[in-house]
């Protein structure tokens, strides 16, 4: 019997140690770094790394970019500002302008020069067109004067 239990206890002995290769094949393998799950981990480490140097590049630059735009910004308002200032300047001259006519009671002077005059000698009804086409460019008849 105590044979038996020897012969039994010999077959667990060589069980086990068969069962520990093929664990420790089987580990070998997983924790290979070409091809198993090492591998896996390692490469999943390599990208975390480089996309966290990629974040840190777009943060500054998003940052870089940021203070950019607030610098347009202001020099935008900036340029709003002066340009409104402009604008209720040029209506502030229009109606000093419209003002001091009324004040004259004369109409705006339309100045023709030899400029204005057709080198193929046209003829009074051309000039005439001419003349209707300036005065219909202004709102109120102006006077007309020749400017040589």
């Amino acid at each position: 019997m105590t044979f038996i239990a020897d012969i039994l206890l010999l077959v667990a002995a060589f069980s086990a140690a068969f069962y520990c290769r093929v664990l420790a094949v089987r580990l070998k393998r997983l924790s290979n770094t070409d091809k198993g799950l090492g591998g896996a981990i390692t490469g999943l480490s390599v990208q975390v790394d480089e996309m966290k140097s990629t974040l840190k590049a777009v943060a500054v630059t998003a940052d870089r970019r940021a203070v950019e735009l607030s610098h347009l910004t202001e020099k935008a308002e900036r340029s709003t500002r002066r340009l409104e200032l402009l604008l209720a300047s040029l209506h502030g001259y229009e109606d000093q302008n419209d003002a001091q006519r009324a004040a004259d009671n004369t109409p705006p002077v339309l100045r023709l020069s030899t400029r204005d005059h057709r080198p193929d000698g046209a003829d009074a009804a051309d000039a005439g067109r001419s003349a209707s086409r300036l005065l219909s460019r202004n709102r109120s008849r102006p006077n007309l004067e020749y400017v040589p």
